[in-house]
């Protein structure tokens, strides 16, 4: 026959038909198809590669074409010439049951916009054609008459174009670059498969080019044989029975290590978009400040698939670290396999949710901490590789710190959100606010009304608020203003309770300082309860209390951010024992996002009990080769926070403000909208001098618009002795 050589000669050639068997043998194995056969003979050979047997009884002949000549694109002209459509309508007119389709890499616009457009018609021709056809492009106009034409309808009868409607329906294209077909093999032999993939997909390759298979019906018992002489063996997920029983501890696990308030779960409002995302399969990223309530959030959605019965799995990064590989993490956290593998084997036809809580803790030290990012960008890479076979996506979340999301390149490089491809994730970043006044107030209760307004801000964060219902309510708090205080606060209260126990609350310390030491040695938030140096009662009364977590032998503070306060306390006695802030601070390595926000609350403390160490430790800072930027940085922005400006601060704005290499960043970060600040400036005769200078006039004319409207007599005066000059640049009207 002449199209014998044409067809069967030399298939290790064609790489990319190769690959679609092998896509559709997975398939078969999958039990999503019942046979597969390459290269038939007789009428089934005509414009067909390769058949499928479909569940419904239907087949489908698969027609492979990697290449259009030069084009990147195919159209009418260069399919016809192939004879596509020709062969189509012969393979459609031997029985209804035959469905054809053409799979290849490059794109065939025309065919999928008319396809998706018979689907969606009524089924009367000659609406189709006049309200679905007509009112199209030109060109699309006469690609569809082209296909008429060739299919043998006149568009001018109705019977005819019913026909073009039911063809339509049975012609298919699949569209897969060379290289996502071969990354979805491999990953779905992953999944299957036990061993190396590469070397099933190679043992796969080998059987079609030199396996006696052409033109025999290859069915689940043949390929299985295949697979049985080879010696390669199924994992058979489906099967495990053991890893249903595991995700629910894991589960369990999580929801045991999140401290609810007493009040009860508060419902975010920001839940709502959470849900809403997962209900249309997409992927989230939820981010905010410490203590704003990420996890709070993660708890209202895994209530939601509880009550919605959709298969979840949630773990916290910080408690089972990644590492090695997906598989490895799978296997190191009690499954048979990458937890992804697993979700989605007993929840394949049903939506799915993984969550992966406090990825920024990743980066708290830079110790393995790209093994773990690999590890998560591994897992995303699994979910959509099978989301592109899925009916319902499996959808990711993230929980991060908004700092890390936004400042940390390694984490930010796991997600893509600018060159979505075919087969990634959709992501949607959720950003979690402060709780409302309604809602601290519902938890507090009427006694919030009589807050200062400080302590009222601070008890919007849920992790300040689940401290402040730890705290005796007769006492009175109107000093806190910051996470530091309620935690001190906090430490206070336990360490008398203690001593009234009748015990030496020297003890108590002693354990909180051995904690501290090896979080810090570590580099970890949650460490081996072992390696503490401390009596059990000890630990137990902490824990009793809410201060620490204790479970699996493993140990961590109610809250990051407690942990963050006693750290920040540790460097501040370190500095007033006389160690260098730049020490204290440590090397670039150790600089990382959490150690900067350990040092914030270092220099807050500062600022608290003398500007001038405030400030020697900045000019230390800002001064050292050694510090990054990002921590260099925290100087202004807690110097920008200051209230009440002394002596102190006021001489080194006007001693700075012309500093060529930090002029920039006290002007822009710490002076401009800052009232008192610019004051500082005025009163020195700093911005009389700048006036007097082009160069420099128009800074004066921007710290001017920043505090409007709240300029007083000096203000005015000022303003009035230069009027015409602010006047003719309109930053300042003269009748103000």
């Amino acid at each position: 026959m002449p199209n014998e050589f044409a067809g069967r000669a030399d298939k290790s050639g064609n790489r990319f038909e190769i690959r679609v068997v092998v896509y559709q043998l997975l398939k078969l194995l999958e039990e999503k198809i019942d046979y597969v056969v390459l290269e038939a003979i007789g009428d089934d050979e005509l414009g067909v590669d390769l058949w499928i047997g479909h569940k419904d009884g239907k087949k489908e002949g698969i027609q492979c074409k990697s290449r259009n000549g030069s084009k990147e694109f195919w159209d009418f002209g260069t399919a016809n010439a192939k004879k596509i459509f020709s062969n189509w309508k012969l393979q459609l007119d031997r029985e209804s049951s035959i469905i054809v389709s053409l799979a290849s890499p490059l794109a065939f616009t025309f065919l999928e916009d008319l396809i998706d457009r018979s689907i969606k018609s009524n089924n009367n021709g000659r609406d189709f054609f006049e309200y679905q056809i007509k009112p199209a492009s030109k060109e699309f106009v006469s690609f569809t008459n082209n296909i008429c034409r060739v299919m043998e309808i006149d568009h001018e009868s109705d019977h005819d174009l019913i026909r073009l409607i039911g063809y339509l329906n049975r012609i298919r294209y699949h569209q897969f670059s060379d290289y996502e077909l071969k990354e979805t093999i491999l990953s779905k032999i992953d999944y299957l498969f036990l061993g190396n993939s590469k070397d099933v997909y190679d043992s796969l390759v080998s059987w079609i080019i030199d396996g006696d298979i052409l033109g025999k019906n290859i069915n689940l018992s043949k390929l299985y044989q295949f697979l049985d002489d080879n010696k390669i063996k199924l994992k058979n997920l489906a099967l495990d029975n053991k890893i249903v029983p595991r995700i629910m501890d894991l589960n369990r696990e999580y929801k045991m290590l999140f401290q609810p308030l007493n009040y009860g779960m508060i419902i975010r409002e920001e839940f709502e978009e959470c849900r809403e995302a997962i209900k249309i399969g997409k992927s989230l990223i939820i981010h905010g400040k410490a203590g704003r309530g990420k996890s709070g959030c993660t708890e209202n959605i895994i209530n939601y698939c509880e009550e919605e019965g959709i298969r979840y799995l949630a773990i916290k990064l910080d408690k089972r670290i990644p590492s090695g590989t997906a598989e490895k993490w799978g296997a190191d956290v009690g499954l048979p396999a990458s937890i992804v593998h697993c979700i989605h084997s007993i929840a394949k036809n049903e939506k799915a949710v993984i969550i992966l809580d406090q990825l920024d803790a990743l980066r708290w030290t830079q110790a393995h901490s790209r093994d773990a990012l690999l590890v998560c960008s591994q897992i995303i890479e699994q979910v959509n590789r099978l989301n592109f076979e899925r009916i319902h996506n499996i959808s990711v979340v993230f929980v991060c710190r908004t700092y890390d999301l936004e400042n940390d390149n390694n984490i930010k490089g796991i997600f893509k959100f600018n060159n979505k491809g075919q087969n990634e994730l959709e992501w949607q970043k959720v950003y979690i606010g402060e709780l409302n006044d309604e809602q601290v107030k519902d938890v507090v209760g009427e006694k919030y009304l009589g807050l200062t307004g400080k302590l009222r801000e601070l008890l919007k964060s849920p992790s300040n608020l689940y401290i402040w219902q730890h705290l005796d309510q007769g006492n009175e708090y109107s000093e806190c203003s910051t996470t530091n205080h309620l935690v001190y606060r906090w430490w206070e209260q336990l360490s008398k309770n203690y001593f009234n126990l009748g015990y030496n609350d020297s003890e108590l310390n002693k354990t909180k300082e051995n904690l501290v030491d090896q979080f810090d040695k570590l580099g970890r938030i949650c460490i081996p309860i072992n390696i503490v140096s401390s009596n059990s009662s000890v630990l137990e009364y902490l824990s009793s209390n809410g201060f620490l977590i204790i479970q699996d032998n493993k140990v961590s503070f109610a809250h990051q951010s407690v942990l963050d306060c006693l750290l920040a306390d540790k460097m501040l006695r370190q500095y007033y024992s006389g160690e260098n802030i730049v020490d204290i601070i440590g090397s670039r390595e150790k600089q990382t996002p959490g150690r900067r926000y350990q040092l914030q609350m270092l220099m807050q403390n500062l600022i608290e009990y003398e500007s001038l160490d405030f400030l020697k430790a900045g000019l230390l800072m800002l001064n050292s080769d050694t510090i990054r930027f990002s921590n260099k940085f925290v100087f202004f922005e807690v110097l920008n926070q200051i209230e009440v400006i002394d002596s102190n601060i006021s001489s080194f704005i006007i001693g700075n403000c012309e500093n060529k290499l930090w002029s920039s960043h006290i002007i822009n970060n710490v002076i401009y909208s800052r009232v008192e600040f610019y004051r500082v400036l005025r009163d020195a005769g700093v911005l009389d001098r700048w006036f007097n200078n082009p160069e420099k006039k128009e800074i004066v004319f921007n710290l001017l618009a920043s505090i409007r409207p709240n300029y007083d007599t000096k203000d005015v005066e000022f303003i009035k002795k230069y009027a015409l000059c602010l006047a003719q640049t309109n930053t300042i009207p003269i009748n103000n």
